[in-house]
């Protein structure tokens, strides 16, 4: 029972409460299009969410999403000295494997492969985006991994693999997920990663099929949540479309 919990660790109770409250504002940042107020309840879930962890420090959940908010508002940010504040949201993932690995480790695995990649560490954000796919129970969920493991590769130099990972996610998305986002993002890639060996004609057309998933425009590049690494990437991307 909680009366037990507060017994057995003081401050437990407070920590529920703090992180219901940061949910809320979470949940209220994932939801805005407004990159200010976006912005704004990132950093008020994770004050909470730290306060949360600084009285349970073993809870796994307040842990979880302490690691998921500082993840996500560094992808927000982008700051050109965020550094140390992606190394300090990658240590509360690795503190959150440390006392449970299995704990969503497809969803701890995605987020570090994000903020490997944030900091151009490729080689290392590949390993977690494979694991996080070996992880995974559905496949509907690595389509996703595959794209953006599919970028981390092109980023390294390997066009050619990272267009068979591309080819792997458009497959998913169209055999299982009817998600028309992933699709789309997933044939965008392709057609550069296919410019990038050097088939002109084939990116143009994966470029023309792209389009048409994106109902006819690029307006999808520069939507929330989708970023590139370095960012003047978008225009390769824009370029062929």
């Amino acid at each position: 029972s909680d009366f037990w919990r507060e017994v057995q660790t003081p401050g437990v109770r407070r920590a529920s409460t703090l992180l219901r409250h940061g949910l809320r504002q979470l949940t209220q940042a994932l939801r805005s299009d407004d990159p200010s107020q976006r912005e704004a309840a990132l950093g008020g879930a994770v004050a909470r969410l730290r306060r949360a962890h600084e009285r349970a420090p073993a809870d796994l959940d307040v842990l979880y999403f302490l690691a998921f908010a500082s993840s996500q508002r560094q992808l927000v940010q982008r700051q050109p000295d965020a550094g140390a504040a992606i190394r300090e949201a990658i240590a509360l993932y690795e503190q959150l494997r440390a006392l449970d690995e299995d704990y969503e480790a497809e969803s701890v695995a995605f987020e570090l492969g994000l903020l490997y990649t944030r900091l151009r560490q490729y080689g290392r954000a590949v390993d977690e985006y494979e694991r996080g796919i070996l992880r995974a129970f559905d496949p509907r969920s690595t389509v996703s991994a595959h794209a953006n493991m599919a970028e981390v590769i092109m980023l390294n130099g390997d066009a050619a693999l990272a267009l068979r990972h591309y080819e792997r996610a458009a497959e998913i998305a169209r055999q299982y997920s009817g998600d028309s986002l992933s699709l789309a993002l997933a044939l965008w890639g392709s057609a550069v990663a296919s410019d990038r060996l050097g088939e002109g004609s084939a990116a143009v057309e994966r470029a023309g099929a792209a389009l048409n998933a994106s109902g006819g425009t690029m307006a999808l590049l520069r939507t929330n949540g989708v970023f590139f690494e370095p960012e003047s990437e978008i225009h390769w991307y824009e370029g062929l479309g």
